[in-house]
């Protein structure tokens, strides 16, 4: 069922509810204060003859003027001053609608009874009093057709089913008209929500708000708009990361398969054919540097995994033996790229994980030695502040423009491809950097510019003991 016609239906079942509910409630009550006057006016009348009766009777007339004269006298007394129905004196046969079961036979003498009665489809209002006149029983009663009020109500009951009739017509189109008018906008909604789930994610609310009156359904479509643009922003994200990744898959195939058919080409040659020892070298290390590079990505991979699975234990040490060891393992890669190296080391004790460490700095080196041209220089910095030690890599090279600054440390992310697959990179280096600096509750600080170079900075906490 749509929500527009819950809403007509609730609605119209509300307002015809409540327009016959307090109809039939209004004419019933005007019905009720008509008979009110109805009874009381017969009441008081039959009291009053009552006393006119009584009044009489006690002047001494004898009984025989009581039997001939008297009850002709009131009832012709009584006529001249009163307009409420019919008057009816004497003995209990001689009133009107008595049967078997009557109230009149348990009345006591100076007692008033009453009822509503209904003979031949015409309603009566019957009133009666019991007295007693010369130890005689005799009954004073007024009897009152109060047909014409039934009858007024039973046309006031069709007149006003005619206007429920007419009125549920006219308010049901009104009805009608508004729970569509005021659904319309969810409507369109609905429909844009359709056109999502399809896969048009360029659609909007943009004219639908334009219509909309109520501040809840603006809000509601701005809200899902929001909501319309982060699934947008999600998905070309998944997206985008679901292209490198591929992108990664096809170069680390491509790399692994061309290495590896060489190495097993020249292991196989050494150890079928008896070479000269110069070549036999050669051969040796090239399958030595290959298998070096292929450990090497191997290991990128195998961090990165394990990042995210474990918790590693913090050591005590000091910064100028870190950099120490750290030069040493270094030498051989700045050899590679004629980089000089330049340190400016505060000592301290700061607490850290050592090999991961050298790790992160290791592939800061790295990145720097490719991103700088020969003769050039890095400058690796630790300074300390309050209780954090600040670590710094600058090189002097291409720099980075804005467009990547921003992507560099995401997983198979490169900026320059070519030059990366050239030197044997796969984008995997700063994801590792970022990784290890978040262990060491940090991140890293990137600002570069192009032709001028690139500093890349992050903290470790210092020991207590400093």
């Amino acid at each position: 069922m749509k929500f527009s016609f819950k809403i007509f239906i609730i609605s119209f079942f509300l307002v015809i509810s409540l327009l016959g509910i307090g109809g039939f409630l209004i004419i019933n009550s005007n019905f009720n204060n008509e008979l009110l006057i109805k009874k009381d006016s017969t009441i008081n009348s039959n009291k009053m003859l009552t006393m006119i009766y009584y009044s009489i009777s006690l002047n001494g007339m004898n009984e025989y003027e009581y039997e001939f004269n008297m009850t002709d006298y009131i009832l012709k007394q009584f006529q001249n001053i009163s307009n409420n129905g019919e008057v009816f004196i004497g003995e209990r046969s001689n009133l009107k609608f008595i049967d078997n079961n009557s109230f009149v036979d348990e009345l006591n003498y100076s007692e008033q009874g009453s009822q509503i009665l209904k003979k031949d489809e015409q309603y009566f209002f019957q009133v009666v009093t019991k007295l007693n006149i010369n130890d005689r029983a005799a009954y004073l009663e007024n009897l009152v057709n109060i047909t014409d009020i039934y009858e007024i109500r039973n046309q006031n009951y069709k007149l006003y089913c005619l206007f429920l009739i007419v009125g549920s017509l006219i308010s049901s189109s009104i009805i009608a008209f508004f729970s569509i008018y005021i659904t319309n906008p969810l409507k369109k909604l609905q429909q844009t929500t359709n056109q999502i789930a399809k896969g048009n994610l360029d659609i909007r609310n943009d004219n639908s708000l334009k219509t909309m009156k109520s501040p809840e359904l603006v809000a509601l479509a701005t809200d899902f708009n929001h909501m319309t643009d982060k699934i947008e922003n999600y998905i070309k994200k998944l997206e985008d990361y679901n292209e490198r990744q591929e992108d990664f898959i096809s170069r680390f195939t491509h790399e692994l398969k061309t290495p590896l058919t060489s190495i097993i080409g020249y292991a196989d040659i050494l150890r079928t054919y008896d070479i000269e020892p110069k070549k036999r070298y050669e051969l040796a290390n090239y399958i030595f540097k290959e298998g070096k590079r292929l450990e090497d990505l191997s290991f990128h991979l195998l961090n990165l995994i394990i990042l995210k699975q474990d918790e590693f234990p913090f050591k005590e040490y000091n910064s100028k033996q870190l950099f120490r060891e750290l030069t040493q393992t270094l030498a051989i890669l700045l050899k590679k790229y004629n980089i000089k190296l330049e340190l400016n080391i505060e000592e301290v004790t700061i607490s850290i994980e050592p090999i991961l460490l050298k790790s992160l700095l290791y592939n800061l080196v790295d990145n720097a030695c490719k991103a700088s041209d020969e003769n050039n220089k890095i400058i690796i910095s630790g300074i300390k502040k309050d209780y954090l030690y600040t670590i710094s890599v600058q090189d002097f090279g291409k720099g980075i423009d804005e467009e990547h600054l921003k992507k560099v440390t995401e997983p198979f992310y490169m900026v320059d491809k070519s030059r990366a697959r050239k030197q044997g990179g796969a984008g995997l280096g700063l994801a590792l950097c970022k990784e290890i600096a978040a262990l060491h509750k940090s991140e890293l600080l990137i600002t570069s510019k192009i032709n001028v170079g690139t500093k890349i900075s992050f903290s470790v906490e210092v020991s207590h003991d400093n």
